[in-house]
């Protein structure tokens, strides 16, 4: 291994421009159990647009510890515009120059001829409630990433966002099931709605910090609140489907393709730090599950 690794370090010297390398060296340099070699790495791997948003947070936390804050700020903006364009975008929704907002108005638009004649009005104010929670969470990011803008920048504007590989692959995917399964597609995507907002429940854990780390726990926690009622919501509209055995078996495709595509652009977007041994491990359960907090289904009531 330790060969292994100085033959890529070699090879990211001479050919610095080939980021690939850098999940190469990652996980070798965490085998090794050189961790501040594999930070390092893995910063050059975030600065060069190849890590995802819980990391680059972490990543940044890591450098402003270390009393490094330009470098953090440059982290923390690159995290908030990666959450950014997954709140203002979707993932599965529309074509990425319009994003959720041009989308689902145009759905509202189209019912509207429906409302009270067909379309309960407490239905269509569920849907606009949706459309404001997910603008909303998107604001709430921006502005922090405002607030980290220099002067002679100019704020945050959706067409500044790009994707990124492996969000698209899952983002695909995504999109794909709910054009071929329409609602049952639609409850399949809301089920696995954040990973089970995993990075929000974290990302609320910084409350007390102060300053930064405080809006970011801020944001995530409203965040978490409405998402956890829209996993629900799947979970719930699922069950109205009357499914027979093949329609389950259908179901649960779709939901463990939805999810192994989330742990494999995870782990790239990591930097690799899963070997594909582990990957595997987890894909046949050999992984301790997360407790369901039976707390929140009050949400969906």
């Amino acid at each position: 291994i330790a060969s292994a690794l100085r033959h890529y370090q070699r090879a990211w010297r001479w050919d610095p421009a080939a980021v690939s390398l850098l999940a190469e060296i990652v996980p070798l340099a965490f085998s090794l159990e050189r961790s501040s070699e594999a930070v390092r790495y893995a910063l050059l791997s975030a600065e060069h647009g190849h890590s995802d948003s819980l990391l680059l947070r972490r990543l940044a936390l890591y450098v402003t510890e270390q009393g490094d804050w330009p470098r953090a700020v440059r982290l923390y903006r690159k995290w908030l515009a990666h959450q950014c364009f997954k709140e203002f975008y979707g993932s599965g929704y529309g074509e990425p120059e319009h994003g959720l907002l041009v989308e689902w108005g145009q759905q509202m638009i189209d019912r509207r001829p429906e409302l009270d004649h067909g379309l309960d009005r407490h239905e269509l104010l569920e849907f606009v409630q949706g459309i404001y929670d997910e603008y909303h969470h998107y604001c709430l990011f921006a502005d922090i990433f405002d607030s980290l803008t220099e002067t002679e920048h100019p704020k945050l504007q959706p067409n500044m966002l790009e994707n990124w590989t492996q969000g698209k692959t899952l983002d695909d995917y995504r999109l794909k099931l709910r054009q071929e399964h329409g609602d049952l597609g639609k409850a399949a995507m809301d089920f696995t709605e954040g990973g089970y907002c995993t990075l929000y429940s974290e990302g609320a854990k910084l409350a007390g910090r102060g300053g930064l780390d405080e809006k970011i726990a801020s944001a995530c926690q409203r965040v978490y609140e409405d998402e956890v009622g829209h996993m629900l919501k799947g979970i719930i509209a699922l069950d109205e489907y009357n499914l027979d055995v093949d329609g389950w078996a259908l179901v649960k495709e779709k939901i463990v393709g939805q999810l192994r595509l989330r742990i494999l652009m995870r782990n790239g977007q990591f930097s690799f730090p899963l070997s594909g041994e582990r990957i595997n491990e987890i894909f046949s359960g050999q992984i301790e599950p997360l407790a369901f907090d039976y707390t929140i289904t009050d949400k969906a009531a």
